[in-house]
């Protein structure tokens, strides 16, 4: 099958380029965007895993003042 020619008029092929700047920016704000949700997804998992760590440890220290008390 041959390929015939597609003719676009000036006007209509810089409109087109404009469009396709328009969408490649906003295509590069969507991974900006999201490279930034990733982060805090990141930061807020350590963050709950600190807490996790810091409720274990203070549930290990309480049972053992309630033995303490026990006795």
């Amino acid at each position: 099958m041959g390929e015939t020619p597609v003719f676009v008029k000036i006007e209509e092929y810089k409109e087109i380029l404009s469009i396709m700047n328009v969408i490649n920016k906003k295509l590069d704000d969507v991974r900006e965007t999201l490279a930034r949700l990733k982060r805090l997804k990141h930061d807020e998992d350590e963050q709950i895993i600190a807490w996790t760590a810091n409720l274990n440890d203070v549930s290990k220290k309480i049972e053992y003042i309630n033995e303490l008390l026990s006795e």
